[in-house]
C-alpha cells in the first residue's frame, strides 16, 4: 500500500483533468466515460486503504458531484419536457375520437339546460338549488349580480376553488370506469346546469355581464372539465373494446393515456383559481379587458390541446412514445439501486405493496379502527350525518380520524397509525433483508408519528395543504432513519429528504391523484345502491338505518385511508433509495466493482 501523499501526488494532474472534463457542458461521451471510471477506481482504492482520509471524501464527492448532475438533466428537465411537448399531445391525439365525443355531449347538455329554462322558469331552482338562486336574484337586484365571487378572501378563495375544480374533474374521469356511462352522465349533467345556469342571467336582463365575468374564468375550467370528461371516455374505452389486448391489459393502456390526459390539465384548473379568486371579483374593469382575456384563454385551449397535437401528430412523435407501454412484469426483480424516472418509480410502488403482502395486517388495523370509530361514536350519530355525504372527507376527516372529542381517542389513533406504517418498513426490511432489524430505530417511529399526526389538528384547508406538503417528507425522514445499510446519520437522511424535490412532489402528487381516485371509486353511485339492497333485503328500522349507513361509510373510509397511508409509505421507500443512488451512486460503484471483477476473470483466464 502506498502512502497517501504519494498516492495523491500520482493522481492529481489527472484529477484536474477529470474535473475539466466534467465541467464541460458538451464533453465528448467517451471521455467522460472513461473519466469517471478512472475516478471510481480511485475511489474504490481510497475506500480500501484511506476510509477516514480526506482524498476519499474528495473522491466521493467529485464522484456523486457528476452522477447527480447527468442524472438531474437527463432524468427530470427532459422527461419533463417531452411529457408536455409529446406525451400529452399524444394521448389528446389518439384520445380525439372521445374528446369530440365529449364536446358533444357538453353542449347538447347545456342546449338542454337552455331549453329547460326556457319552458320551465323555475326549472333552475331545481338544478341549482332555491338557496343559490334567491341568493343570485338579490344580488342581481341590488345591482351586483356577481357579488358571489366578492365575498370570501381571495387566497381561501383559491385554495378552496382549486380544490372543488379538481374534485369535479376528477370525479368526472373516475366514473368511465363504469364502461365510460358514468363519465359521460356527469359531463352530460355538468352541462345542464351551466346552461341553466347562463340562461338565468339572460332571462334577468344581466347576460353581458354574467359573460364577462363567469366566462372570464370559465374558458380555463369549463374546457377542462370537458377534456376531463373524454380522459374519463378514453378510461372506459379500454374496457369497451380490448381490441387485441387482454381487457385487463387494454384497461391499464387506456387509464395510463387517460391519466396522462388528467395530469395536462391539471394546471389548467390552478390557473382558472387563480383568475376567479383574484381577477374575476373586479366586475367594474374595462369590457374589453375581460373579453381580451377570456379569448386569450380560448386560444391557449384550441392551441395546445387541439391545434399542436393535430400539427405534432402530422410531423410524428418520438418513437420511444409510439411503442405501447404495457405495465411492468410482476415477476421482474424490484431493484433499488438504479436512478429511475417518475412513471417508473410509480410502477414500483404498487409491485412493492403486492410484493410485501401486507392486505392481513390492512385488514387487521383498519378493522379495529373502524370498530373503535364505530362503537365510540354510535351513541352520537346524528353528529355524524355530515360524513355521509358526498363531501364529508373534506370537511370532517380531520375531526373523523384524530377523536379530539374522545378521551385517549388521539393516542389510540396514533397507536394505529404507528402499525400500518411501522408494519410497511418492517416487511420490507423483512423482504428485501436489506440488514439486520435494530430494535434501537423504532423508538423513532412513534415519535416522528406522533408529530405527523399533529397535522391532522389543524382545521379546515390549511390542514389539508399542510398535510400535502409535509407527509413526503415526514415519510422520507422515515425510510431513511430504517436504511439499515447505513449508520443512523439525521443529516444525511435530512439532506437526502430535500434532495430532488421535483420528484418528490411529482410522484407524491401521483399517489395522491390515486387516493383521490380511491375515494371516488368508493363513493359512486353504487355503494348508495349496494346500502338500498342491502336495506331491502334486511328489516333495518328507521331507528337503525342512519346507523347502519355510518358503520357502512366508517368502514369501507378506514379501508381506503389506511390503504392510502400504506401506499405513500410504500412510495417513501421506493423514492428513498432512488434519491440515495442519485445522490451517492452507491450501487453504480458497486456495478462498476463487479464488471472491473469481471475483466480480471476474464484477463487471468486468458493469460492461462
Amino acid at each position: 500500500m502506498m502512502k497517501e501523499t504519494d498516492f495523491i501526488r500520482q493522481n492529481q494532474n489527472k484529477w484536474a483533468k477529470d474535473e475539466i472534463i466534467f465541467d464541460k457542458k458538451e464533453a465528448d461521451p467517451d471521455q467522460v466515460s472513461e473519466a469517471f471510471t478512472e475516478i471510481t477506481e480511485d475511489l474504490s482504492y481510497a475506500r480500501t486503504f484511506y476510509t477516514f482520509r480526506s482524498v476519499r471524501v474528495y473522491l466521493n464527492q467529485m464522484a456523486q458531484g457528476i452522477y447527480f448532475k447527468l442524472n438531474i438533466r437527463r432524468i427530470s428537465l427532459k422527461n419533463l419536457l417531452r411529457f408536455w411537448t409529446d406525451e400529452v399531445p399524444q394521448a389528446m391525439v389518439e384520445s380525439r375520437k372521445d374528446m369530440n365525443l365529449a364536446v358533444f355531449i357538453f353542449f347538447f347538455g347545456m342546449l338542454i339546460g337552455v331549453v329547460s329554462t326556457v319552458y320551465d322558469p323555475d326549472f333552475p331552482r331545481i338544478i341549482l338549488g332555491d338557496e343559490y338562486v334567491n341568493m343570485t336574484l338579490d344580488n342581481i337586484n341590488n345591482g351586483d349580480p356577481m357579488k358571489v365571487y366578492k365575498d370570501a378572501a381571495p387566497f381561501d378563495m383559491f385554495f378552496a376553488i382549486t380544490f372543488n375544480n379538481l374534485m369535479v374533474a376528477y370525479r368526472v374521469f373516475v366514473l368511465g370506469i363504469l364502461f365510460s356511462i358514468g363519465s359521460a352522465i356527469m359531463l352530460f349533467y355538468n352541462a345542464i346546469m351551466l346552461g341553466s345556469f347562463q340562461f338565468f342571467f339572460f332571462q334577468n336582463a344581466v347576460f353581458l355581464e354574467s359573460v364577462l365575468a363567469i366566462w372570464l374564468h370559465g374558458t380555463l375550467e369549463i374546457s377542462a372539465i370537458i377534456l376531463a370528461g373524454g380522459a374519463g371516455l378514453t378510461l372506459g374505452r379500454g374496457l369497451l373494446f380490448p381490441g387485441t389486448l387482454s381487457r385487463r391489459l387494454a384497461f391499464l393502456v387506456s387509464a395510463q393515456r387517460g391519466l396522462k390526459i388528467m395530469l395536462g390539465i391539471t394546471p389548467v384548473f390552478v390557473l382558472a383559481a387563480i383568475i376567479e379568486s383574484f381577477a374575476t371579483r373586479y366586475t367594474d374593469a374595462p369590457n374589453i379587458l375581460r373579453a381580451l382575456i377570456i379569448l386569450s384563454s380560448l386560444t391557449f385551449i384550441l392551441g395546445y390541446y387541439v391545434w399542436y397535437p393535430y400539427k405534432k401528430s402530422l410531423t410524428g412523435f418520438d418513437d420511444e412514445l409510439e411503442k405501447l407501454k404495457l405495465p411492468a412484469d410482476d415477476y421482474l426483480p424490484l431493484t433499488f439501486d438504479d436512478v429511475k424516472s417518475t412513471g417508473t418509480l410509480f410502477s414500483d410502488v404498487f409491485r412493492l405493496f403486492r410484493k410485501l403482502g401486507l392486505w392481513p395486517v390492512l385488514s387487521v388495523t383498519f378493522s379495529a379502527f373502524a370498530l373503535t370509530l364505530f362503537f365510540l361514536y354510535s351513541n352520537r350519530n346524528n353528529d355524524l350525518l355530515p360524513m355521509v355525504s358526498g363531501d364529508w372527507f373534506v370537511v370532517n376527516l380531520n375531526r373523523y380520524f384524530t377523536f379530539y372529542e374522545i378521551s385517549l381517542g388521539f393516542w389510540i389513533n396514533g397507536l394505529l397509525f404507528t402499525a400500518v406504517i411501522g408494519s410497511v418498513l418492517f416487511r420490507f426490511n423483512k423482504v428485501y433483508g436489506r440488514q439486520r432489524i435494530k430494535p434501537s430505530r423504532w423508538f423513532l417511529l412513534p415519535l416522528i408519528v406522533f408529530f405527523w399526526q399533529l397535522l391532522f389538528l389543524i382545521p379546515g384547508n390549511r390542514g389539508w395543504w399542510a398535510i400535502i406538503l409535509i407527509t413526503p417528507f415526514a415519510f422520507l425522514l422515515l425510510s431513511g432513519l430504517f436504511d439499515y445499510s447505513h449508520k443512523l446519520n439525521p443529516k444525511r437522511v435530512v439532506t437526502l429528504a430535500f434532495t430532488r424535490i421535483n420528484d418528490t412532489f411529482m410522484l407524491t402528487f401521483l399517489l395522491l391523484l390515486v387516493s383521490v381516485i380511491l375515494f371516488l371509486v368508493v363513493y359512486t353511485p353504487l355503494l348508495w345502491f349496494y346500502v338500498n339492497v342491502i336495506q331491502m333485503n334486511i328489516d333495518i328500522s328507521d331507528n337503525y338505518y342512519t346507523l347502519f349507513v355510518v358503520g357502512v361509510i366508517t368502514f369501507i373510509s378506514t379501508f381506503v385511508f389506511f390503504l392510502i397511508i400504506a401506499l405513500m409509505v410504500s412510495g417513501s421507500i421506493v423514492l428513498y433509495y432512488n434519491i440515495s443512488e442519485a445522490k451517492y451512486a452507491e450501487g453504480l460503484l458497486i456495478k462498476v466493482q463487479k464488471i472491473k471483477a469481471k475483466k480480471l476473470a476474464y484477463g487471468l483466464e486468458r493469460e492461462n
